[in-house]
């Protein structure tokens, strides 16, 4: 499991049980099945190692492209489980579940079900496109950046973090988490400390992978189940858009659910906050076991 740059924020790190599992208080399983398990940015795996001459300068990373290109280091991550052998479930969560959306439209025959979690199958558009085109100026126009061989977090960086976390949690989360003006300086002291030996190269290949993500044409073509889940409070994929509604319409055997967030809840975060959704994964892994059995 990769650590993406959200989870690494002040309350974004995935919480486990005892044993090391997200789920297992949450829900027994047949042990029989097999799972692959997508996990929010599968970019990072391609960085190259910090500090060498092409550290900013990876090349085409867009999640189309990785999709084409099979020798590419994330492709081969997903492609080899799926092209030897049939998979029961592929649970991805933000940037994994626009990967379980791609694999399930470019692999249809080899998995039974997918459950993309505030991934809408839909491009990136509108405020959720603006601020990460922002959040990319901001590190890309600071010479303090070096074309990605900075040696420390660049303050373009940190600004554009900043927007990052303002975004990813939820708005009736951060009315009460920040009340007055001490209490905003003191969130934005903690991130800037959080991420003072962050790569911005994470932050930046993350946001541009995106840029030309779109399985909305192929949604007819796919075959496995699939149970979307959403959380009200998400800002990057608002719930009052109806995106996801309206293009589930098109899915064959899919069904949705966009769960009510609260003050208590993280938004887009509420996925690094298993607790709050694992009696959906119980759900889904139910169905499955039914559909197998």
């Amino acid at each position: 499991m990769g650590k993406s740059a959200p989870q690494a924020a002040k309350g974004g790190k995935p919480k486990k049980t005892a044993s090391g599992s997200w789920f297992s208080t949450a829900f027994d399983y047949d042990h029989h099945i097999k799972f692959v398990i997508i996990v929010t940015v599968t970019v990072h795996c391609c960085r190259l190692k910090k500090g060498t001459a092409a550290c900013g300068r990876f090349g085409d990373h867009r999640l189309r492209r990785t999709k084409r290109k099979r020798n590419a280091s994330c492709a081969r991550v997903a492609v080899i489980p799926i092209v030897h052998k049939r998979l029961r479930a592929i649970l991805g969560m933000s940037m994994g579940g626009m990967n379980a959306w791609q694999w399930a439209e470019r692999y249809p025959d080899q998995a039974d079900a997918i459950m993309p979690v505030v991934s809408v199958p839909a491009p990136v558009s509108g405020r959720n496109l603006l601020w990460r085109r922002m959040a990319i100026a901001e590190i890309r126009n600071d010479l303090d950046w070096q074309r990605g061989d900075c040696t420390k977090p660049p303050l373009g960086f940190m600004q554009a973090y900043l927007l990052l976390r303002m975004m990813i949690d939820g708005v009736p989360h951060l009315q009460v988490a920040i009340s007055d003006s001490k209490a905003a300086d003191s969130y934005m002291t903690a991130i800037a400390e959080q991420n003072a030996q962050s790569d911005p190269n994470d932050l930046l290949y993350s946001l541009e992978a995106s840029q030309d993500y779109d399985p909305e044409p192929d949604l007819a073509e796919v075959k496995a189940k699939v149970f979307a889940l959403n959380f009200s409070d998400d800002e990057f994929n608002p719930d009052e858009l109806q995106i996801l509604q309206s293009r589930m319409k098109s899915v064959k055997n899919g069904h949705y659910l966009v769960q009510k967030g609260s003050s208590e809840t993280y938004g887009h975060l509420t996925m690094a906050h298993p607790a709050l959704w694992a009696e959906h994964v119980r759900e889904f892994v139910h169905d499955i076991v039914i559909s197998v059995s």
